[in-house]
């Protein structure tokens, strides 16, 4: 019998011991998991708790405000009545009267342009948030561009085709460069100019051939002398075929990015060889929900994955690269989400999808993440990554981090 009576003490003991262990070490488990957690999060990745200021902005639904600013204390608030320049206090510094339908603003740092689709005048605005010309033209205006010097790139739906054309601050009454594309399966989608005014890119899309083709015009404007010897400037083209290029942009650097469907090409003028050199090239492999282009980079969110591409990264993953062609940090979210907004500051990224915002580092280092309890139209950094413009349907606000 104490035989008996020790092996079934054998038997139950290690039942005990063993639940004492499994606790223990859920214990010790959840100790760790809870102390890697506040290693990791730190200062970074909390969950952002903003303040309201008093600074508050009503509006309708049928304005159409929109709201922008480039990483200072002050803010473009636009909507179908009027233009206004606004500090993050909410002193109003200047504003513009406008009748407009439905504002449409491109912006590139300071500089503003303000127009409406289809319409056929363009209000440029400048970093004082004060009214720099306004150019007007006898045919509808389908897409516009423009850079921090205040070049003004313009399609124009004519008649008998398209009209492209450039305006300078300095004379308004002027085009600084004018090419005419008749209505032949042609159509011009995307224009810019360099910083300088020197030369204007175009990205044309060629539906004619068996094939769709881009074709990316690269052409100095009237004003410089190089311009002579060759027919409305052209100078150098190059060919994306079955892709479409969607948008061409001049960094302050002096490249130019052309952005397709399918990649992401950077090209340098070489004035001495006249031709635009190739610097590099970078492959999509899914489709792109958001892009923005901002002073250090570019950075843009994954969509879906391109068929039977194996190499393609999932959706919602956050890319960011400098005008070098290199890649500085990426952010899996693990999720996606609609709407997708993407825009920056110098130091920082912000991203949201759906109603949950991240504040990102170039390098990928998640400074926060801010969960909306309303759907949001619009966020933006303003002077710092802890002050906000907040906007709603119907309000904005600005809105600082809690300490």
């Amino acid at each position: 019998m104490s035989s008996i009576t020790k092996i079934n003490k054998k038997n139950k003991n290690p039942s005990v011991s063993w639940k004492i262990l499994v606790g223990a070490l859920l214990v010790i488990i959840a100790v760790m998991v809870h102390h890697l957690i506040v290693s990791f999060v730190g200062v970074e990745m909390v969950d952002l708790r903003l303040h309201e200021t008093d600074v508050n902005i009503l509006y309708s639904t049928d304005m159409h405000a929109d709201f922008h600013s480039y990483g200072g204390s002050s803010f473009f608030y636009v909507h179908r009545g009027q233009m206004q320049y606004m500090s993050s206090s909410g002193d109003l510094l200047w504003h513009f009267p406008l009748s407009l339908t439905v504002p449409i603003m491109a912006t590139r740092g300071e500089t503003v342009a303000v127009g409406e689709e289809r319409g056929r005048r363009v209000y440029v605005f400048n970093a004082e948030g004060q009214l720099w010309y306004r150019a007007d033209f006898l045919h509808p205006v389908i897409y516009y561009s423009v850079n921090r010097s205040g070049y003004l790139s313009v399609i124009l739906s004519t008649e008998g085709g398209y009209e492209v054309r450039v305006h300078a601050p300095g004379n308004v009454t002027e085009y600084l460069y004018r090419n005419i594309i008749p209505n032949a399966n042609r159509f011009p989608i995307a224009v810019d100019t360099s910083e300088d005014g020197r030369f204007v890119s175009i990205a044309v899309l060629d539906v004619g051939a068996t094939a769709m083709i881009s074709r990316v015009l690269f052409s100095f404007t009237r004003d410089f002398v190089e311009a002579q010897p060759f027919t409305d400037g052209l100078i150098f083209m190059t060919e994306f075929h079955g892709e479409f290029a969607f948008r061409t942009h001049f960094t302050e650097c002096g490249r130019v990015l052309v952005f397709t469907d399918r990649q992401i090409t950077a090209f340098m003028p070489e004035t001495e060889n006249e031709f635009f050199r190739e610097l590099w090239r970078i492959p999509l492999r899914n489709q792109l929900d958001e892009l923005y282009i901002h002073d250090r980079g570019f950075a843009y969110v994954t969509g879906t994955p391109f068929l039977n591409q194996r190499q393609a990264t999932p959706a919602g993953v956050l890319h960011m690269y400098s005008f070098d062609g290199e890649i500085t940090g990426t952010l899996e979210l693990g999720r996606r989400a609609s709407p997708v907004h993407l825009s920056a500051r110098g130091d920082a990224v912000l991203l949201g999808m759906g109603r949950t915002f991240y504040a990102v580092r170039h390098d990928g280092t998640r400074l926060w993440t801010y969960n909306a309890t309303h759907d949001v139209h619009h966020m933006i950094f303003l002077e710092n990554t802890d002050t906000v413009l907040l906007g709603g349907i119907n309000s904005a606000s600005v809105r600082r981090r809690a300490r």
